[in-house]
């Protein structure tokens, strides 16, 4: 390993580090969010486009040291700015900060990789040579492995960067519309009975529902290829 990648390797440690030594990951919650509203809220109002940067800023710089956030601030990006704003501003950010995760990863551990385990890499980049779009799709359809991680292993395979974005760009969109509409509606609440709203209900079984619906959608695909 070259000192630039040591180097990058102990950054991303230390910013780990001081993440969680810091407690800076409180201010990524929905109970922070929910404890400061009020105030939150009206500094969106009077500053957006100040706000959407430093949202975008936060979200990529998480993404890119692989703090695992994504779903809370997809949640987040529809309370502050909206369902339609937000898919904007979250669609955006998650694709960057996934690129820059997975540009990350492949520096400082494909050539480890492909060298510890030839057999195991060949195999894998293989398959993702011949089938790499559409089983990139698959795993970001279908979230069978969290966000941050995903970026990480496929940083380690030969999938071109173009593909990993616009798979990635195109396959996070649903999820994303789905949990910005939850946050719209979550920063409605004000008192317990707005829980029960059909709006808010709605988008809950929604959330619930999607990662059966996109599977079914993936297994059709899949019998439509074969056949």
């Amino acid at each position: 390993m070259t000192k630039f990648r040591i180097l990058l390797a102990v950054l991303i440690g230390l910013l780990l580090a001081g993440v969680f030594w810091l407690d800076l990951y409180q201010y990524l919650t929905l109970e922070f969010y929910r404890e400061q509203q009020e105030l939150i809220q009206a500094y969106v109002r009077d500053n957006l486009l100040l706000s959407i940067v430093i949202f975008f800023a936060i979200y990529i710089g998480a993404t890119t040291i692989s703090l695992p956030v994504a779903g809370v601030m997809c949640i987040l990006s529809g309370a502050l700015f909206g369902m339609v704003l937000g898919t904007i501003v979250i669609s955006l950010a998650s694709t960057i900060g996934a690129v820059l995760a997975f540009l990350v990863s492949r520096f400082l551990l494909q050539d480890f990789v492909d060298r510890h385990f030839p057999k195991a890499a060949q195999i894998v980049n293989e398959g993702l040579l011949r089938d790499g779009a559409y089983y990139l799709f698959g795993l970001r359809l279908v979230p069978a492995f969290p966000y941050f991680v995903l970026n990480m292993v496929m940083g380690v395979t030969h999938i071109p960067v173009w593909t990993y974005a616009w798979v990635t760009q195109v396959a996070l969109l649903p999820i994303t519309l789905v949990l910005t509409n939850a946050g719209e509606q979550f920063a409605l609440i004000r008192t317990p009975a707005d829980i029960m709203s059909p709006t808010l209900m709605g988008s809950l079984i929604l959330i619930g529902i999607f990662p059966l619906a996109a599977k079914k959608l993936l297994a059709l695909i899949q019998v439509r290829r074969s056949t």
